[in-house]
């Protein structure tokens, strides 16, 4: 159970303000706070009956301690996306989110349903691939209020429902957008994720804690991001340790970063400032130099490049620049959508939406970057917050800690992975493949992966290429037709490896790993006066010690070695 208080009285002295931006109505902060700690002294002293206790703001001692739950990342497979009518999304973004994914529409009775069909219908909208389900929203922010996917122990996944109240202003206190209808309000968006729960057939979470959507975003391996709004939103609640204890309980975030706040003044949300786009990669706004919240986003810079990825990497930051569309409100390139192959980017019609594109194609090689521009897009306020995915409960999922970027070619490359098929239909064993290529080829090798554990598996590319590089994606499919790659994106994206220089063999001309003999021999000889291929180590030919590229003076020198106990070789 929850603790829901009335706002019914703040409403009303607010009716009439918009709910088409986050608008910052910081006159109900003491108003709220005074009303929470009341409520919390009534509840101490039994005065609000037994139907309520303060035990309904602790964690839930079924779920205490689930560490091995695992929140979802926005990049993994989905089903689709969910979305309210009326809507706060262009007609091109609704037809686009149909056409190859479900599309799930929050839609009050069935008068709601038939206007949002025949509007669809109009638009040129795959209704086929439309699901209407009933709940009454307040809101189509989505994002903020919608659910959370967790996957428990079993692989079973779980919606995970937080408390959902409305936006607090930074700084200034707790505000709430109103219509015009003073008997609704936040209580709506926040009982979706029950309806959600049952209609997907999922378990509901019941997270005792605000996690507003569009202020943190995970890499689905345990990392999360919010900045310091979270913690202070929840201060009312918890403290910042148990706070970041309960969502390692409820959803396995065991490092979870508190970043600063982004804006002089707003809700602060992450999501209009950076974006996790996969486990190694962050896109941050880059602003005009003259704009007042500049030095805000190189601070975010900053705190990235002391974080290390789950793999124990520095992060790869990559800058895409957000020139203003209105003053100082620039365009919030970041509030993209990523849903399965496509990135859905929110342009604002000015001079940088063609380079914001560009930098996404090239930080996503292999994915489809679609651009959608609306009159409606807000600098905090655009397609991601208005948009939440459904995930794939039975999701083939493909887990690669990529190797290191400089590596020796020792005795060959392992390659190690965790594939888990959720559908539980089986994995198609020759379908569990290591493609790789030197940089120079066109044509991809392909070496099976094996079992080495439950769900593990590895390969060994064989030792080559030395002193150039080596190109390689995974991937995996399972008998539901369900098929996967790593890194997402290939094969025109891929994992790149420098291959280091192995130890020269002195008069190792044809490169074999030993000698001299007289293939090396031969092979000087055929490279020097017949058109043969050049040695792959130069030094390894160089047996005079003169540094120069092969000569005769290195031919004689090597002869003289081998047949008339010369002196000895004198590679550098």
């Amino acid at each position: 159970m929850r603790l829901l208080l009335n706002l019914d009285s703040d409403r009303k002295l607010a009716c009439g303000q918009s709910l088409d931006s986050k608008d910052q109505m910081d006159s109900f902060r003491k108003s709220m706070v005074l009303a929470f700690w009341l409520a919390l002294v009534a509840l101490s002293s039994g005065l609000m009956g037994a139907s309520a206790s303060l035990a309904d703001h602790q964690p839930d001692p079924a779920h205490s301690h689930a560490s091995s739950n695992r929140m979802c990342a926005e990049w993994e497979p989905a089903l689709g996306t969910l979305i309210r009518w009326p809507l706060g999304i262009p007609s091109q973004l609704v037809t686009e989110l149909a056409e190859d994914d479900s599309l799930y529409v929050l839609v009050e009775n069935q008068s709601e349903q038939n206007q949002a069909v025949s509007t669809f219908q109009s638009w040129g909208v795959n209704t086929e691939n439309c699901r209407f389900i009933r709940a009454a929203t307040y809101s189509h922010w989505t994002r903020d209020w919608g659910p959370h996917s967790v996957f428990d122990r079993n692989g079973d996944m779980m919606i995970m429902d937080p408390l959902f109240d409305g936006y607090p202003w930074v700084p200034g206190g707790k505000s709430f957008r109103t219509v015009s209808n003073a008997s609704r309000g936040w209580e709506e968006d926040d009982l979706v994720n029950g309806v959600l729960a049952s209609e997907l057939s999922c378990s509901l979470l019941t997270l005792p804690a605000y996690l507003t959507g569009g202020n943190i975003m995970v890499d689905g391996m345990g990392t999360a991001f919010s900045t310091q709004q979270m913690i202070d939103e929840n201060a009312p609640l918890w403290s910042e340790s148990e706070f970041l204890g309960l969502l390692e309980d409820y959803a396995g975030l065991n490092s979870y970063h508190i970043l600063s706040n982004t804006e002089n003044h707003g809700i602060q949300h992450i999501d209009c400032a950076a974006k996790l786009l996969n486990e190694q990669t962050v896109l941050i706004q880059e602003l005009p130099s003259w704009h007042p919240e500049k030095w805000r986003m190189d601070r975010l810079v900053s705190e990235f490049e002391s974080i290390t990825n789950c793999y124990g990497d520095p992060y790869k930051i990559v800058r895409v620049y957000c020139a203003p569309y209105d003053g100082n409100a620039t365009a919030a390139y970041t509030n993209s959508l990523i849903l399965n192959d496509k990135v859905l980017v929110p342009t604002f019609g000015v001079s940088s939406d063609s380079l914001a594109l560009e930098t996404y194609r090239q930080a996503l090689p292999g994915y489809e970057v679609i651009s959608f521009y609306y009159s409606s897009w807000y600098y905090y306020d655009a397609l991601h917050c208005r948009t939440m995915a459904i995930f794939d409960r039975h999701m083939l999922r493909l887990i690669h800690c990529p190797l290191d970027s400089a590596i020796d070619s020792g005795d060959g490359f392992r390659i190690t992975a965790s594939i888990d098929d959720r559908s539980e239909a089986g994995l198609v064993p020759d379908r569990l493949q290591v493609k790789w290529r030197q940089p120079s080829e066109s044509s991809w090798d392909s070496i099976t992966l094996s079992p080495v554990a439950v769900d593990s598996f590895e390969a060994v590319i064989p030792s080559c290429c030395a002193g150039t590089g080596l190109e390689y994606y995974i991937q995996a499919a399972d008998s539901s037709g369900r098929f996967e790659v790593r890194p997402r994106g290939a094969p025109t994206a891929f994992y790149t490896l420098e291959i280091l220089p192995g130890p020269v063999v002195c008069g190792d001309v044809d490169d074999s790993g030993s000698g001299p003999d007289i293939a090396d021999l031969v092979y000087l000889v055929t490279y020097m006066f017949d058109g043969g291929p050049a040695p792959a180590e130069f030094a390894a030919c160089d047996v005079d010690g003169n540094s120069t590229a092969p000569d005769i003076a290195d031919l004689v020198y090597l002869v003289s070695y081998m047949f008339q106990e010369g002196p000895d070789l004198a590679c550098p």
